[in-house]
C-alpha cells in the first residue's frame, strides 16, 4: 500500500463551455477546465495539458465523464469515446446510441494505463439542434484506483 500511496493521481475538470456538438455530428474532441490536479495526496501537479491526459504513472485508472446539455434537450443518440496515445483506431466506445437518451450521458469505464499514455475524450450527439455542454454539470473525473500488475 505504501507504492500505491506515492503514487496517487486525482484530476477533475469541466467543459470549458466554448465548444459545440454538431446535430448528428461525426463527434468532438471534448476541452476541459481543470478544477483540480492532485497527486500523491494532495501534491498539486498537471496532468490534463491542452485538454489532453498524461498518465503520469502506470496502473489502473477510472475516467468518468458526465455529459449535460440542459434539461429541455432530449437526445436520440450520441456517444462519448476514449482516444488513446492519438490513436483514433484505439477509441473505445463508452457510449453509444440509446445509452444516451435524455439531456445527459453518463460513463464509466476502467482502463489499464502506461506512463505516458495520453487520453482525449470526444463526444457527439444527435438531438435535433447544435448543443454547447453545460460549464458546471459537464465533468470529467480521472482517479487512478491501483497499481498495474
Amino acid at each position: 500500500m505504501a507504492n500505491y500511496k506515492k503514487a496517487s493521481v486525482v484530476v477533475l475538470a469541466n467543459a470549458t463551455g466554448t465548444q459545440t456538438l454538431t446535430n448528428a455530428g461525426s463527434g468532438v474532441r471534448l476541452q476541459w477546465t481543470e478544477t483540480s490536479d492532485l497527486t500523491n495526496y494532495a501534491q498539486a501537479a498537471t496532468h490534463l495539458t491542452n485538454h489532453k491526459f498524461t498518465a503520469p504513472y502506470t496502473g489502473v485508472y477510472q475516467l468518468t465523464v458526465s455529459l449535460y446539455f440542459g434539461s429541455s434537450v432530449t437526445l436520440t443518440a450520441g456517444f462519448i469515446s476514449v482516444v488513446l496515445n492519438n490513436n483514433l483506431a484505439s477509441g473505445i466506445i463508452l457510449a453509444n446510441g440509446a445509452v444516451a437518451s435524455g439531456q445527459v450521458q453518463n460513463v464509466t469505464r476502467v482502463f489499464r494505463l502506461s506512463k505516458g499514455d495520453t487520453v482525449d475524450i470526444y463526444a457527439s450527439q444527435t438531438s435535433g439542434a447544435n448543443q454547447t455542454p453545460d460549464t458546471v454539470n459537464t465533468t470529467l473525473s480521472i482517479i487512478r484506483v491501483g497499481t498495474a500488475s
